[in-house]
């Protein structure tokens, strides 16, 4: 009796060890380029959306997709002391944000960078625009998250944690 339950039992594990395999969350890692910077990034996450050589727009994608903003990959030539200012500017849409306030230093892509943020000017709860700026080569980068407009659904709290899963996935080449 004990022969015929091996027996039963086999095929019931081998069936759980493929279900497992194929139900685990394997990450399809996209790579692209602005400019100087390769950046990788979770294709199953996010989907590049406008795409130019100087810039990129990622949207979120899959579960819980709602919970995270869009996100900006851009590049600007500056020659200015200030150049991250005035990139965090430009990324922040001046219409819709006030003036990007340098904060914590940090890094992108292996280079020292300035985290930059700014309130929205919209009357309703909004989340505030963020952008990392590091310059390269006679190029400003910024790699941040901002809203589209007053009213465009983004959860009004969310966080900015997920932005640093772009900053992890960006090097400069050299």
């Amino acid at each position: 009796m004990v022969a015929g339950s091996e027996k039963i039992r086999l095929p019931w594990l081998a069936c759980a060890a493929v279900m497992m395999f194929v139900a685990s969350p394997i990450a399809a890692e996209t790579t692209v380029r602005v400019g100087d910077l390769m950046f990788a990034y979770d294709g199953d996450r996010w989907r590049g959306i406008h795409i130019s050589p100087d810039r990129i727009e990622f949207q979120p994608i899959g579960p819980r997709g709602e919970d995270r903003r869009r996100a900006l990959v851009a590049r600007e030539k500056m020659d200015s002391h200030d150049a991250c200012q005035v990139a965090a500017s430009n990324l922040l849409s001046p219409e819709l944000y006030e003036t990007p306030v340098a904060g914590a230093a940090t890094k992108l892509g292996g280079l020292g960078a300035i985290i930059f943020s700014a309130h929205t000017r919209c009357r309703n709860a909004t989340p505030a625009g963020v952008v990392i700026c590091a310059v390269h080569k006679g190029f400003a980068y910024g790699v941040g998250t901002r809203q589209i407009g007053c009213r465009d659904g983004s959860a009004p709290f969310s966080g900015q944690e997920w932005l640093g899963e772009f900053v992890k996935g960006a090097t400069f080449t050299p």
